[in-house]
């Protein structure tokens, strides 16, 4: 079996990986006491997630040729797009928001 860098499953591990990422990083926002570290603690799950999945290729628990370096790019690359979705995601919602308010005040137009 070939692994080649443009492979389904790489796609796969990084799909993976920033959906781990983005679904507990998110989630971790609602909880004040992991807000600060919650794309930390996001990213270390996901890539632990996918270390996993590799260590299970590697004993050939899954139909698999074994480990994969590739896979491990793709679960990082996954992480590290998820954690800057995470990361912009604030500072673009308020951007937008002061930019909606500033026409609306050029506008003299308010929500009611």
């Amino acid at each position: 079996m070939a692994d080649d860098w443009f492979a389904r499953d790489k796609a796969q591990h990084l799909l993976v990986c920033m959906a781990i990422v983005l679904a507990l990083g998110s989630a971790l926002a609602f909880s004040s006491r992991f807000r600060a570290w919650r794309i930390r603690i996001a990213c270390v799950a996901s890539l632990a997630a996918g270390a996993a999945k590799e260590a299970l290729d590697e004993l050939h628990v899954w139909n698999s040729s074994g480990a994969s370096a590739k896979d491990a790019v793709a679960d990082i690359v996954g992480a590290l797009v998820g954690a800057a979705a995470l990361w912009a995601w604030p500072r673009i919602w308020e951007a937008l928001s002061r930019s909606k308010t500033k026409e609306e005040q050029a506008t003299g137009d308010h929500a009611v």
